[in-house]
């Protein structure tokens, strides 16, 4: 399966706020689709719970918050989360993130 959006390894903490409760935690991979994030130490969460994070960016002075969908759950290992309705300025930001680590930001045509 290809992915509409490269990746890139990162590794920064972050706050994950799910249904408004912060929990700390590490990131495995991100891409301007949505970003993985290793599982620390936290309870089990409704499948349907809100989830949003906030992260800054190695080399970014801006703090962006990502409103998610959880797409996959691992346990013991982490969550894959799908960005919704980012803004133009977050795109913007992501994308010249995802640039300087040598993956372009923009969303490849489908053929």
């Amino acid at each position: 399966m290809r992915r509409e959006n490269p990746r890139v390894t990162v590794d920064v903490l972050v706050n994950k706020l799910v249904d408004g409760v912060p929990y700390l935690a590490s990131t495995r991979d991100l891409s301007l689709g949505g970003i993985y994030l290793n599982e620390l130490s936290e309870p089990v969460h409704r499948a349907d719970a809100r989830v949003a994070v906030e992260i800054m960016l190695p080399g970014q002075n801006e703090v962006m918050w990502l409103e998610t969908d959880v797409v996959r759950h691992e346990d013991g290992r982490g969550t894959g989360l799908l960005f919704k309705d980012l803004t133009p300025r977050t795109r913007r930001c992501l994308s010249r993130f995802l640039e300087c680590q040598g993956i372009s930001g923009q969303t490849p045509a489908l053929a």
